[in-house]
């Protein structure tokens, strides 16, 4: 049997529901990396209520360790073993998909397995910021407070103006998608996330479930924040370069 560790301990079976069943409501977290979505992500699932979002289609990682997991051979399949082992009692299921994720399950065709009635897009205003988080996420190999980094990082410019094109490619990808979507649309920034929280999921869940009270009922890992003083002097280093 697989081992699941640090952030991909989140795909083990303990962290299933405890019945499989089908899902009656699905939603999307639509969002591009170091945006803030995975602690959304986390906090919607702590309420029991909104399934347990993951990136279950990301093909460089989480995907991969999932289907070794299940031991599944083809797509469809795992599809629908994602979407029996991870809808919450209640009926809902949720996926947190970054543009390039989307784009897989289009052209895979498997799109339909996870389309949803409602999407949660997470942004960040301070894409600057975003990008230096991105960079230095990429080179240590930690991309989650659940993970441990394996490299020290280095500054450089081009890599973060690279990572910032990507970032602004990603968000007008998503443009285009949700266009032809027929799913409403909620937005949440990571600003708002980071500076005043509660009001931000209170709203998210209240689009998710109007109505319906959404305490936390479960234990998860807790995310902590990953930026540091080195955030903020390379993005100093990278204004004044640029300028």
């Amino acid at each position: 049997m697989i081992e699941l560790t640090g952030q991909f301990a989140l795909l083990s079976a303990k962290y299933d529901f405890p019945e499989q069943r089908e899902p009656n409501q699905k939603y999307m977290i639509a969002s591009t990396p170091r945006s803030g979505s995975t602690l959304l992500a986390m906090k919607l699932w702590e309420t029991g209520l909104l399934g347990a979002p993951l990136e279950y289609v990301n093909v460089q990682s989480w995907m991969v360790a999932m289907i070794a997991r299940l031991q599944v051979g083809d797509l469809r399949t795992y599809c629908q073993k994602v979407l029996s082992l991870r809808t919450s009692p209640n009926g809902v299921f949720g996926i947190k998909v970054h543009p390039a994720q989307m784009d897989f399950l289009i052209n895979t065709g498997t799109v339909h397995h996870f389309l949803p009635k409602q999407v949660i897009r997470v942004r960040r205003r301070d894409t600057v910021g975003q990008a230096i988080s991105l960079v230095i996420a990429s080179q240590t190999r930690q991309f989650s407070s659940l993970e441990s980094a394996r490299a020290e990082p280095v500054y450089r410019t081009a890599a973060i103006t690279q990572a910032l094109s990507t970032l602004r490619k990603g968000e007008a990808i998503w443009d285009e998608h949700l266009q032809r979507m027929a799913a409403s649309v909620h937005t949440c920034w990571y600003e708002d996330l980071i500076d005043n929280f509660e009001p931000v999921l209170d709203q998210v869940c209240d689009f998710l479930l109007p109505g319906q009270p959404h305490k936390r009922q479960l234990n998860l890992p807790a995310l902590e924040r990953q930026a540091s003083s080195r955030n903020a002097e390379w993005r100093d280093m990278y204004m004044q370069e640029t300028r």
